[in-house]
């Protein structure tokens, strides 16, 4: 179909281009003109209308997919309803983990001016704890959500950093369930990612800047907001 979408018509052309026998051209053209995507005029083959609109149809699918090739390794370990889009790491910027590194080479988000800063985290690493605290001393409102899960193992096994979270007058919310992938909207500025194993750990994360990828983590934050509960009795 793509030589035809070329300008090849002639079945000496298609001989002559495609990187394929003669039989193998002849059955292909065969099935083509069986399913109503090509026909035969002065012989020629050229497209039927239905066939050049299903063309055009995959040509779009493909350039989705290829818009989804750099993401595989990091979207594969997901599974299938998981919260994402496509327009949430279309155009990012896209890193996974050395597995072998001991410490996870996670740079922390940087932020200039914005009024806000909301994250939904299924888990919370200490570069992630260390920036929303060094926000929040910068007159931006911080909220965050976090499992009911994450809320005991910080009461249990993390109670200084619940006071250095405190201190910074962050807003801490829970919910039952949160995305296995972890965001963080800064304003209307940038968007984070943190994509996470079935095991809590860490796979690899993106960034990504456009309008889209926003508004999508901006409304999903809604969402859980409006399910979860805040955590006012910290201490």
């Amino acid at each position: 179909m793509d030589a035809v979408d070329n300008g090849l018509h002639e079945k000496r052309e298609l001989y002559e281009t495609l990187d394929a026998s003669r039989s193998t051209v002849d059955r292909a053209v065969r099935e083509l003109e069986s399913d109503d995507l090509l026909h035969r005029r002065n012989g020629e083959c050229e497209f039927t209308r239905y066939g050049e609109l299903a063309y055009q149809d995959f040509l779009k699918i493909s350039e989705t997919y290829k818009t989804l090739e750099p993401v595989a390794d990091l979207l594969k370990i997901l599974p299938r309803d998981a919260d994402i889009d496509l327009n949430v790491v279309e155009q990012g910027d896209i890193n996974l983990v050395n597995k072998r590194a001991k410490v996870a080479p996670l740079p922390a988000p940087t932020t200039t001016d914005c009024e806000h800063v909301h994250a939904l985290l299924p888990a919370l690493l200490p570069q992630q704890i260390d920036f929303f605290c060094r926000t929040a001393t910068n007159d931006i409102t911080v909220v965050i959500i976090i499992t009911e899960e994450l809320r005991q193992v910080l009461l249990e096994e993390h109670s200084n950093l619940l006071s250095t979270i405190q201190e910074a007058q962050i807003e801490i919310r829970t919910a039952t369930e949160l995305p296995r992938i972890a965001y963080t909207v800064i304003g209307s500025q940038k968007v984070w990612g943190w994509v996470y194993t079935d095991s809590g750990v860490l796979h690899g994360y993106f960034t990504n800047t456009t309008p889209q990828s926003i508004d999508y983590v901006d409304t999903l934050f809604e969402e859980y907001r409006s399910e979860s509960q805040r955590w006012t009795d910290i201490t």
